[in-house]
């Protein structure tokens, strides 16, 4: 199938560069970088020496000051890697979190099902840890009812009833 479909894709589908390409942004680039990065390496260095230590608190601080910066210069930027504006529309908003949030489960999920399978079981304890994750499935079920409660207090629910 892979044989026909790459070669056909070649000769019959349009190209689709811009006409215009925008420029790189390249003090974007390296503050997203700086500030994503800090951010991950305060994340994962954190439970290791503790939230309050000082190499963990100025990552966080790295981290503040340059997404903040690149909030600002994507503002100012006359072609953005991100326009931050789009974050100003609620249903944006909310549906950008709720798919960040099913990420997080499904790596999450996938983490922990990796370090199940991995573990020598008895049969007695292999029970016991199915029982664990088919219950975490109500505990899914609790936040996700939490979740939806929580966006349409906000109003997004109801703002985009009205749109249809």
């Amino acid at each position: 199938m892979t044989l026909v479909a790459v070669p056909a894709g070649y000769f019959l589908l349009p190209n689709s560069r811009s006409e215009t390409p925008s420029p790189l942004d390249p003090l974007g680039a390296v503050l997203s970088i700086v500030g994503l990065g800090s951010l991950v390496y305060a994340i994962i260095e954190a439970p290791a020496v503790g939230w309050s230590d000082p190499e963990v608190v100025g990552a966080f601080a790295v981290a503040v000051l340059a997404l903040s910066a690149f909030v600002g210069w994507q503002l100012r930027s006359e072609h953005p890697m991100l326009d931050v504006r789009f974050f100003q529309n609620r249903r944006f908003t909310a549906a950008s979190m709720a798919i960040t949030m099913v990420f997080f489960a499904l790596f999450g999920s996938m983490f922990v099902i990796t370090q199940r399978d991995g573990a020598p079981v008895s049969e007695r304890s292999e029970r016991a840890r199915r029982r664990g994750l088919s219950g975490g499935g109500a505990w899914g079920a609790d936040g996700a009812h939490w979740c939806s409660a929580t966006i349409e207090v906000l109003g997004v629910v109801d703002d985009a009833m009205e749109h249809q």
